[in-house]
């Protein structure tokens, strides 16, 4: 799929299961026009706008294929669930001061929206007034939230955050940034200090351990443990900063995808200490992007371009470099 579209994307959502992609996905243009697309054929199914997006997802909730719109800050922040063919909303819109990130998928059986916020990472299931669970909550001792990530330790979900540390909140002086776990429980911990200018978090497995990756502003990925708090690995990944980082399991292959201001998009393999099986250029900067167990959706210039995994060659296991154009 490639679709024309007449901006460069902010933000690209497609479903966590993919099947065979032809989910919708949802494409953001400056910061304020969301445009749902069909992944398969790239027919625009419906759009409309809102002020200040800041987070998008697509997945099914309560049984209907839906797209999910956090934008406003402050008091006129808000959450809103659309259908995904109309745009029509689904239910009231849910008030939110600050929204980082959003996505869908199942948590215990039941189809559930995660709100990852300023202030927390939130459980929200269809129906429900107020969030289930929050696996942490800023207490003061350290600056705001800059990224955070929802992965899992030991069979049990733990959010996963990287926090400006400013002296003038705490006594304890931490240079750089600090990265931290908070599980369900309500235990807290400190995983690293000092671990420099990060640009992008995302949670997965490496082998057959729990992990975070973390990419910065040099290029440089580096993989953490989240039981032990070791730096498993460290490997530059591009020239240049880090976009983003997304894990995603094709074929119980685990894998990670990284995009970079060189306009590659690179495929890992994790359960290979990283080796590296495909990289893709793009001719124009590259936006947004983002994957599932179909492919990756990858925003560049003013186009949203569809990689599946049987183009990429990556679950084979081959190492390719290929050009998007």
């Amino acid at each position: 799929m490639s679709v024309k579209t007449d901006q460069a994307q902010d933000l690209v959502a497609v479903p966590d299961q993919g099947g065979s992609h032809t989910s919708p996905a949802v494409s953001v243009e400056k910061s304020e026009i969301f445009k749902v697309w069909d992944s398969a054929t790239g027919t625009l199914l419906t759009s409309g706008q809102r002020r200040g997006i800041t987070a998008v997802a697509t997945g099914r909730l309560a049984e209907a294929g839906v797209v999910v719109v956090a934008h406003g800050f402050g008091r006129r922040g808000c959450i809103e669930v659309l259908n995904a063919d109309t745009g029509e909303p689904v239910g009231p819109p849910l008030e939110w001061e600050a929204v980082m990130d959003l996505s869908i998928g199942e948590l215990g059986g039941r189809p559930t929206l995660v709100v990852h916020a300023s202030d927390g990472i939130f459980f929200i299931n269809p129906g429900d007034q107020e969030p289930r669970q929050v696996l942490y909550a800023n207490d003061g001792r350290h600056g705001g939230t800059r990224f955070s990530a929802l992965g899992r330790l030991k069979g049990e979900f733990v959010g996963i955050t990287v926090h400006a540390w400013d002296p003038d909140l705490t006594e304890e002086w931490v240079p750089d940034n600090c990265l931290m776990t908070h599980m369900a429980s309500g235990e807290d911990r400190t995983l690293a200090q000092g671990i420099g200018e990060v640009t992008c978090v995302a949670a997965g497995q490496w082998g057959n351990l729990d992990v975070v990756f973390i990419g910065g502003v040099e290029g440089a990925v580096t993989v953490w443990c989240l039981e032990t708090g070791e730096e498993l690995a460290h490997f530059q990944g591009h020239e240049g900063e880090v976009v983003s980082v997304l894990f995603v399991e094709v074929r119980k292959t685990p894998l990670l995808v990284s995009t970079g201001a060189d306009s590659y998009v690179r495929v890992w393999d994790c359960s290979q200490q990283g080796a590296l099986l495909n990289e893709t250029g793009f001719p124009d900067l590259l936006g947004a992007v983002a994957v599932n167990d179909a492919g990756v959706f990858a925003g560049y210039g003013s186009r949203v371009a569809f990689l599946a995994w049987t183009d990429l060659g990556s679950v084979a296991g081959s190492s390719e470099k290929t050009e998007s154009r």
